[in-house]
């Protein structure tokens, strides 16, 4: 069963780390934010971007999900070699 927990774990994390909708309609943005809110606001209003900025916070963003993933990988394909025997 671990590695079905595991699999499911890396899932809800996924969609916990990179949730927009939730928190956008329920927190108030004026004290608290996320990350995917934080990185939507530094889009500036008349098409002004600063591109810099932006990547810099994606790659910060990506890093601590990553590294869970690579973490867990190891029983992510132990589960799917599992699934593929029969018998």
């Amino acid at each position: 069963m671990k590695p079905t927990y595991i699999s499911v774990g890396i899932l809800e994390t996924m969609w916990i780390w990179n949730d927009f909708l939730l928190p956008y309609l329920t927190l108030d943005l004026n004290k608290f934010s996320t990350i995917p809110i934080t990185i939507q606001r530094m889009q500036g209003s008349y098409g002004r971007v600063d591109m810099g900025a932006i990547m810099a916070s994606l790659v910060m963003a990506i890093i601590p999900i990553v590294v869970f993933y690579l973490s867990c990988q190891k029983y992510i394909i132990k589960g799917v070699a599992a699934g593929a025997v029969k018998g």
